[in-house]
């Protein structure tokens, strides 16, 4: 069982990571070399789990801990291969293969993605370790419990790909998180995207007006949202005039030219001389890409350290 895990890793690699991924697999994280920024990793599948009404008559049996489970070798398109195993309840066979391959590596999970048994799964895994730097929560979850896990949450990126009622609202929506992208999230409002204690905000499948997006902006002119450095919303319209109604004093030009933002977590953008200065002196970068009518707003500095001012 350990060589078939640690065959493609022979030795300890200067990035590693444990993520829990979503059709039921375990996998190993890697990167070598000097790690430099942009260097793209490697996933390895190393364990799967299966409800064992899926396995044909041929297999072998392994130990995974106090477990004797049958298994058998799958082979992926790109040639790799990893152990699926077979359990009479998949998702307890999941949560047994993460602390088996967690604790083989001494290692705890970067990330878990919530696919099925959503409260057991996020219980377990906040069981396993006070905290866990990447949380997803996928596909069909009842309200009730994505509102339990979004609030007792305490991962640094929440990620929300799952569908929820037509009825479900959230007020109060004061969640602190480094990064927090929502899709098919028909619920959020104005008022939840100004709560909301995060450094970017990215919000998919919902389209705001202008006069929305207006709010949002003198909102932050007026002190609110601190912490926000990233925000990605979708308008209705192209119209710059009536999202900036209210705010064209505040509007400052440097020396022509680009300027160019590294987002924290991701995403390099381009933007003209054009910022928006609030008293306390920070600016911001803002553009609607046309294609798809994407309101983008930035606050420096970038990732990087750079200034507004540092590309006059």
């Amino acid at each position: 069982m350990t060589n078939s895990i640690i065959k493609y890793i022979r030795h300890r690699p200067e990035k590693f990571t444990i993520w829990i991924e979503g059709r039921n697999r375990v996998l190993v994280k890697v990167s070598y070399g000097p790690g430099k920024s942009g260097k793209k990793r490697t996933f390895y599948s190393v364990l799967g789990a299966k409800s064992i009404s899926l396995l044909s008559c041929y297999y072998e049996k392994v130990s995974i801990g106090e477990y004797i489970v049958p298994v058998k070798m799958y082979t992926k398109k790109d040639g790799n291969q990893y152990l699926e195993t077979y359990w009479d309840d998949e998702n307890h066979g999941l949560r047994v293969i993460g602390n088996y391959v967690c604790d083989l590596f001494r290692q705890d999970l970067a990330c878990v993605k919530l696919v099925k048994d959503h409260i057991e799964m996020f219980e377990w895994a906040h069981y396993r370790q006070p905290s866990i730097p990447q949380i997803t929560v996928a596909k069909w979850v009842s309200d009730e419990d994505f509102k339990y896990i979004i609030s007792k949450s305490n991962s640094k990126l929440f990620l929300a790909e799952n569908v929820l009622s037509k009825k479900f609202r959230f007020e109060n929506f004061d969640k602190r998180v480094d990064a927090i992208a929502l899709n098919n999230c028909h619920w959020i409002t104005v008022e939840n995207i100004m709560s909301l204690n995060s450094c970017r905000i990215q919000v998919v499948d919902k389209r705001f007006t202008c006069k929305e997006m207006n709010r949002i902006l003198k909102h932050w002119m007026n002190g609110g949202s601190p912490r926000l450095n990233h925000l990605r919303l979708y308008l209705d319209e192209v119209n710059e005039e009536k999202c900036l109604e209210g705010l064209k004093e505040y509007l400052i030009e440097g020396k022509p030219g680009e300027r160019y933002f590294k987002a924290l977590y991701g995403g390099d953008y381009t933007f003209n001389n054009v910022g928006l200065q609030r008293a306390d002196g920070k600016i911001a970068s803002f553009k609607i890409s046309l294609d798809y009518i994407l309101f983008i707003f930035v606050v420096w500095p970038d990732a990087k350290g750079r200034s507004f001012e540092s590309f006059d």
